[in-house]
This record gives structure tokens, C-alpha cells and sequence, in this order.
């Protein structure tokens, strides 16, 4: 049931789905069509129709056919993927997805695969994301330089911001990364990344930090991204107090985000 590639079933797929699974655990006198029933009562995922039986949420049947495809070795074997959400899950219930983050990255419509993963922070090997996010973002039209070399505000914009909703182990460690070997590429990534820890509230690790302040070599360089705001490279020290933040009139101010809503 889980597999179906859409939210519905016909009743005879459905219920042949069902006894399929029911022989498989060894159940006596248990009908298809009383186990469908009864899983929709009592858990209201999959529910009856005029024509069959379809799945009530979406996210959660890509999520358990994801899980069921994992399991069963079935997504291991795929070498060309449909760019879904239920790829999305299943690449992040591998042991590792690193190699499918490289492959969306490259296709023409699967930023959302790539977000997802980020989001729900797949098990990937972090430096080679972090080459592989430079690499896109270093494409033609991708990035936007606004400020003048050698200005104290550095100023700069990306095509897309989805490495926003990454999670924040993932932000933290892009910083580190990139701090480690800059460019102007990945200035532009810790900007996004730094406005987005601290619209969260989070500073930065101290090893993160450490690295930050060797590859920058100073402390009051401001990151600024149009429409999110600026922070300064020492607000994000762990070890000192609330995030400070400069607004549109160039006043610092303590704590909150500029991002909008």
C-alpha cells in the first residue's frame, strides 16, 4: 500500500496489497478488507472512497512508503531517481545520502529534494556538501556581489536561499567549512548561514567560531544579505551575551531577526 505512487488505490489493489502483507506475518482468519477497515478507524491514514481507498495525508504516505522502500532494499538499487518528497525521505533514512545530494544539485528540478534533506538533516558526508553547494552557487547568475572589495560590509545575494532551512548542526559545520577555505562564494554562504542561526538564536559552535575568526582575521566585518538583514562576526561568539544586529539605519541593536515575515 505504501508504495502506490499516488493517494489512492483501487479497493481490489488495495485489498490484494493488504492480504499480501497479512500472509506475510503468518496471520490466520484475518480478511483484507477488516484489517483496511479497521487501520482506518483506529488510525485514520488510509480511508475508504467510492472507488477504493486513499491516503488522507500525503507528506505521511510518502514518509511510510519511503520508509517501506528503504527497508525492503528497493531504494538502494534505483541509479536513476524521480525527484519527489518520498525520494527526499527515502534518501534520508540511508546510511548515507551523499551521493543523492550531489546528484539533485545537478538535476534542472530538484532543489526541493536538496532542501528536504538539508531540512531534515540527512546523514551526509558535510565537506562534500559544502564543495557541492560552492559548486552550484559558483554557476553563472547564481550569485550577486553588492559591495565594493575590501569594504567593511560585504554585501551579496544567492539565486535561492533553501540552504536557509537547513538544520542547525548543518548550518554551523557549512560555516566551518567555508571558513576554512574562503571565496567570495563562500563568504555569501556563511552570510546566509550566520543571519539564519541568529534568527534562531543560536550562536556558533566554539570550534566553529575559532575557525570563523582565523579565515576572517577580524571580528567586526559585517555579513549583509538584501532583504534579511546583517550580522557582525562577533555576535556570533558563543561566549559572549544576546546577538546584536545592525538595522536599515545602520543602528546595532540586541537581539530578534530581520528577516521578513
Amino acid at each position: 500500500l505504501f508504495i502506490a505512487t499516488s493517494g489512492s488505490l483501487p479497493k481490489s489493489r488495495a485489498e490484494t496489497a493488504a492480504q499480501a502483507q497479512i500472509d506475510l506475518l503468518n496471520l490466520d482468519k484475518v480478511n483484507a478488507r477488516q484489517a483496511l477497515l479497521e487501520t482506518a478507524r483506529f488510525y485514520g491514514i488510509l480511508v475508504p472512497t467510492e472507488d477504493g481507498w486513499e491516503f488522507v495525508h500525503r507528506t505521511v504516505h510518502d514518509f511510510l512508503a519511503a520508509s517501506y522502500w528503504v527497508e525492503t532494499g528497493g531504494f538502494a538499487g534505483i541509479r536513476k531517481h524521480d525527484w519527489t518528497a518520498r525520494t527526499a525521505y527515502a534518501a534520508c533514512l540511508t546510511q548515507d545520502a551523499t551521493e543523492i545530494f550531489k546528484a539533485a544539485l545537478l538535476a534542472p528540478d530538484a532543489l526541493h529534494v536538496v532542501a528536504e534533506m538539508l531540512s531534515n538533516g540527512a546523514p551526509m558526508n558535510l565537506k562534500v556538501v559544502a564543495q557541492s553547494l560552492r559548486t552550484y552557487f559558483s554557476q553563472t547568475g547564481r550569485l550577486k556581489v553588492l559591495s565594493d572589495p575590501g569594504s567593511n560590509i560585504f554585501t551579496a545575494a544567492l539565486s535561492s536561499d533553501f540552504i536557509r532551512g537547513a538544520v542547525t548542526r548543518v548550518l554551523d559545520r557549512l560555516v566551518e567549512e567555508y571558513a576554512k577555505k574562503r571565496d567570495v562564494v563562500g563568504d555569501t554562504l556563511i552570510a546566509y548561514c550566520l543571519l539564519e542561526l541568529r534568527s534562531r538564536g543560536v550562536k556558533l559552535d566554539h570550534i566553529t567560531y575559532a575557525a570563523l575568526t582565523t579565515g576572517f582575521q577580524r571580528e567586526d566585518l559585517i555579513l549583509q544579505v538584501p532583504g534579511l538583514g546583517n550580522v557582525e562576526l562577533q555576535d556570533m561568539d558563543p561566549a559572549t551575551g544576546k546577538v546584536s544586529s545592525i538595522s536599515a539605519n545602520g543602528r546595532k541593536t540586541i537581539g530578534g531577526s530581520l528577516r521578513k515575515p
